[in-house]
């Protein structure tokens, strides 16, 4: 049992966090991202048993609700999965990768491996390299704007939900051509807003949107080198609803396949 001081302790930095989320995002943000946090907690082992028609393709999870997801003072119910913690991007990618990437061998680099899609990934005859300069004990740490590897390094990169994170966002890109083999893909994800024309440059990177320099709209594809053949896979046009509502994907989740000829 804690102590009255450690318990006065607790409430005090609740009332902190939900105070910090009241200024963000208003009181009635304030109280879904609390009832968000009430819900993340509900014990995963209950959930996990519980029937329905709801899935998950990175870990084979089947049941009646996932968990909402959060992100600093953002939420999204309903997106996580219960079991290994995937949300709607990870099961898209899980998608993609099954029907385009799942064929692909030899030398693949994942930047900021997630390890819900660590069963997606690893498959026979690939060697798989991961790269995070904030994660320790990984095969690389490469700058994505200086990547130190030599031209024409790997068949297959994974850049999912990173190009965001880094201030020259046009020389990552030429980096990930660089140093993609002849024929090799390149599979490419940001967080963005096809509805909107023009992406947003913040001129530093906004920690109240978790350290993006920028909001992505519709000429993101402008910025991917032009040497490279790209097509647009948008989950509003390559799945059915009700497969994209099973899965828990959002119809404007994009994925970027980026091939360089051979």
């Amino acid at each position: 049992m804690n102590h009255p001081v450690q318990m006065l302790g607790k409430v005090r930095h609740a009332a902190r966090l939900i105070g910090a989320q009241a200024e963000k995002v208003g009181t009635l943000g304030a109280a879904r991202w609390l009832s968000a946090v009430a819900l993340a907690r509900t014990p995963r082992s209950w959930l996990r048993t519980l029937p329905g028609r709801q899935r998950c393709n990175c870990c084979g999870w089947q049941g009646l609700v996932r968990l909402p997801s959060i992100d600093g003072p953002y939420v999204e119910f309903g997106t996580s999965c219960p079991t290994c913690g995937s949300n709607a991007r990870h099961r898209f990618l899980a998608l993609i990768h099954a029907a385009e990437l799942a064929g692909r061998t030899g030398r693949c680099l994942w930047f900021a491996p997630e390890a819900c899609l660590d069963r997606v990934v690893r498959r026979p005859g690939r060697e798989v390299e991961r790269t995070d300069p904030c994660v320790p004990g990984l095969e690389h740490a490469f700058d994505l704007q200086a990547i130190d590897a030599p031209d024409a390094s790997y068949d297959l990169i994974l850049c999912i939900h990173v190009v965001e994170h880094v201030e020259r966002d046009r020389q990552a890109l030429a980096e990930l051509a660089r140093i993609l083999k002849p024929g090799g893909l390149l599979c490419l994800a940001v967080p963005m807003d096809d509805r909107q024309p023009q992406t947003v440059e913040f001129g530093a990177p906004d920690w109240d949107k978790c350290g993006h320099w920028r909001d992505y709209g519709a000429d993101f594809r402008d910025r991917i080198p032009a040497e490279l053949t790209t097509r647009q896979l948008k989950a509003g046009t390559v799945l059915r609803a009700e497969e994209r509502a099973s899965l828990g994907i959002h119809s404007r989740e994009i994925i970027y396949l980026c091939e360089k000829p051979a």
